[in-house]
């Protein structure tokens, strides 16, 4: 047996970002051909990352179907872009066995639940597609005397192939959140008519700071307020993205990449996060029915540039969502212009005058608004609570068990009394458990200021919910609930206190993002004093 085999040169590594330049006697080889191939592929790859991102762009959807003893994950047709910039085809519907799967990773899944898992043991598991290539369409290839049987024949196609994955850990998708984090953070910024808000400067810091959410906020000039005037919306807007542009985004994508791929760690989607509860049985592991969920609320997506176009174009048109139309427009199907109308003392409207969101027409036809109280406009009670910030450098207020925080509102001059105001928190937390729940407490009370901050004993309402299985990183919005009191002519301020009365686990915090009182207010209020 002859033990030699001949040598093959290697290809000249080629570069993608050159194209052949094809003359005329041009002796043409594989490196050509190669490179023309290559060059073509990285520009459409290149493409897609750097003008669009990555994410599912049409189908994918994922189910979970009881079979018998099992559970069946099933996948949809169709087409995602991976962080490297990769189209990938899912040409028709996957499926897989839950119980399989538990059964062929067993030795992984105890490392992660700790051997023996209990039972019943809660599993999270991820959802990956992923890009792969497969060669094909082998032919015969001349054969000589020192060639080993695999190099008889030869690949001549190389076709697009996928993989769906359960992994137990999430991929990273580092720009995906960082595009969350920047939107969070521009609408988190309020845009109102007073002194004192941010600079340009601040905005270029609260940008950069998108990078890293361990390192403590410093700006220069510091921040007084999270809000910018209107006549400051659209410079201040630019601002952030040109910095998101010029410098966030060459960080996340690597500059030394050309701006292009994402981390070299991230080569698969995530489609869903999927919550199960198994049994460690003599069989084996085995999935409880019924128990599968399916959350694909992290899962990046993309839309396609007709559907933006027609966004646009209602935009500009001045359509609202829900089919209203705004200002320059007609009104809503139904309503009086004079319903629409809010007169105190000596204005004068000339013409239909009308409000910006958050402002809607109540059942009873009068106008339904919101006062939105920031943390910034809180006061600690106690040693439970302190001004910090959330995630992206929202202002928040980090709450203890047993934290108490005061806020104060003018009663709206407008305002309706017949109707009891409601009351909504905005909660958000950073705990990194699969499980945390707590439970809140409002009470009000109207009055003169003086009288707010001390105890609430006797006269005060007391509302209460809670939030159970709550995500790492995520905002909770509670309903918006009547309040005990009901607001009288003889009152001038309101109080509002919140208290955490209750976490699980105790040692985890909590932080208020905001409160939101909504009320109904009459046609033209009420005369000012």
């Amino acid at each position: 047996m002859n033990e030699f085999q001949p040598i093959y040169p290697d290809i000249a590594e080629l570069d993608p970002y050159k194209r052949v330049r094809y003359t005329e006697g041009m002796v043409l080889g594989m490196d050509e051909f190669l490179q023309e191939e290559l060059y073509l592929l990285t520009k459409h790859r290149r493409h897609n990352r750097g003008l669009h991102g990555y994410g599912t762009v049409c189908g994918l959807s994922v189910g979970a179907r009881p079979r018998d003893d099992d559970t069946q994950i099933r996948v949809a047709p169709g087409i995602a872009v991976d962080p490297q910039g990769h189209e990938i085809r899912v040409p028709v519907a996957q499926c897989a066995s839950v119980n399989t799967w538990l059964h062929n990773h067993r030795e992984e899944i105890d490392e992660s639940l700790g051997s023996p898992p209990g039972s019943p043991s809660l599993l999270t598991v991820y959802l990956l597609l992923c890009r792969r290539e497969c060669e094909s369409d082998y032919v015969p290839i001349p054969a000589g005397p020192c060639l080993s049987l695999d190099r008889t024949q030869a690949p001549t196609r190389i076709a697009d192939d996928y993989d769906l994955i359960l992994a137990l850990e999430a991929p990273r998708h580092v720009e995906e959140h960082a595009v969350r984090a920047l939107m969070d953070l521009l609408g988190h910024i309020e845009i109102r008519d007073t002194a004192g808000g941010l600079t340009p400067e601040n905005i270029v810091c609260l940008v950069r700071n998108l990078l890293s959410d361990d390192s403590p906020l410093v700006c220069d000039p510091p921040l007084n307020s999270m809000h910018m005037r209107p006549s400051e919306a659209e410079a201040f807007v630019r601002i952030a993205l040109r910095t998101w542009v010029t410098e966030v985004r060459p960080i996340l994508l690597e500059s030394g990449r050309n701006c292009v791929n994402g981390p070299p760690d991230e080569s698969c989607v995530l489609l869903a996060r999927i919550d199960m509860e198994v049994d460690d049985t003599a069989a084996g592991l085995r999935v409880r029915n019924g128990t599968v969920t399916i959350d694909d609320r992290e899962r990046p997506f993309m839309v396609h540039s007709r559907l933006l176009q027609e966004h646009l174009i209602l935009r500009l048109a001045g359509v609202q969502p829900g089919g209203e139309v705004g200002a320059g427009g007609a009104s809503p199907a139904g309503s009086d212009d004079a319903n629409l109308m809010h007169l105190t003392g000596d204005e004068t409207v000339e013409g239909v005058k009308t409000f910006a969101d958050p402002i809607a027409l109540s059942a009873s036809g009068r106008v339904q608004r919101r006062i939105m109280l920031p943390p910034a406009a809180g006061v600690a009670v106690n040693r439970q609570v302190r001004q910090t910030l959330f995630r992206s450098r929202t202002p928040a207020m980090l709450f203890a068990l047993n934290g108490e925080a005061s806020f104060t509102l003018q009663i709206p001059d407008d305002i309706e009394y017949g109707v009891v105001p409601s009351v909504r928190v905005v909660w958000g937390v950073t705990n990194d458990l699969d499980t945390l729940s707590f439970t809140w407490r409002v009470r009000n009370r109207y009055g003169e200021v003086d009288a707010l901050f001390g105890p609430f004993t006797g006269t005060g309402g007391v509302l209460s919910g809670r939030s159970s299985r709550v995500r790492t990183g995520h905002v909770h919005v509670t309903e918006f609930v009547e309040l005990p009191d009901s607001v009288t002519p003889a009152d001038v301020y309101g109080g509002l206190r919140i208290t955490l009365s209750e976490i699980d686990p105790a040692d985890q915090q909590i932080f208020l993002l905001q409160t939101e009182v909504a009320y109904v207010a009459d046609r033209l209020g009420r005369e000012l004093p």
